[in-house]
């Protein structure tokens, strides 16, 4: 399937989601960033597709978890 511009702009928004949650200087920013990130999974659910390629998929494994 051929990547789209909704397909890159998904990818884009959860690597940064990701970033900010793997580097949050405090417990509770990475609580906050977790939850964000969960909530992005469920309102996108094409999200899903893009992380079977994306090399973190054990990070949202986890965060699934």
């Amino acid at each position: 399937m051929a990547r789209t511009w909704k397909d890159t702009l998904l990818q884009l928004l959860l690597n940064n989601l990701l970033y900010l949650q793997q580097n949050a200087y405090h417990e509770s920013e990475r609580k906050l960033y977790k939850k964000n990130t969960i909530q992005f999974l469920y309102l996108y659910p094409d999200a899903h597709r893009i992380c079977e390629s994306f090399h973190d998929l054990d990070i949202i494994k986890g965060i699934n978890a």
